[in-house]
């Protein structure tokens, strides 16, 4: 990854205090089946396979947009939902809309009057790492892979 992204993934750390967000692009040079392409992902950055649900877009982005407005453990603001929503975007840019989207949770829609309405909230999960909570969202495209993910400690 270059420098800006570095210091972009650093920016998100600091906003976040505690909580860790890791973020990896990965180049697909090889022909291979999504599952292994996600297991390779997950796997490179030291965290554990466990069972993932496929999901739309849409929810992907709902998804990071509430893990990067608030954290896992206490629901503290880490940044503005309008922050949170150009951010989320930025990270989806290098993804389409029929690629594929990967989570280790259970989400459903918050309801709370905050501007975004795509809001959700963690209702149970799958950890990946050894954090108290984890989530996030993992992209396979057809030359790219992603991952988005969020640890938080009680």
């Amino acid at each position: 990854m270059s420098d800006e992204y570095d210091r972009f993934v650093q920016i998100v750390n600091d906003l976040r205090g505690e909580g860790i967000f890791t973020s990896r692009l990965v180049p697909l040079t090889h022909q291979a089946e999504p599952y292994d392409h996600l297991q390779s992902l997950v796997e490179s950055c030291g965290f554990r396979m466990s069972p993932l649900q496929e999901i739309g877009r849409e929810l992907a982005n709902a998804i990071l947009v509430s893990l990067l407005h608030r954290d896992l453990a206490y629901d503290h603001l880490c940044m503005p939902v309008e922050l949170a929503s150009r951010t989320a975007d930025m990270l989806l840019t290098h993804f389409n809309t029929d690629d594929r989207y990967f989570t280790n949770a259970q989400f459903q829609r918050k309801d709370v009057a905050e501007p975004a309405s795509l809001l959700v909230q963690i209702s149970g999960w799958n950890p990946l790492t050894e954090s108290t909570f984890d989530s996030g969202v993992v992209c396979i495209g057809s030359e790219l892979g992603g991952i988005y993910w969020f640890q938080d400690e009680d």
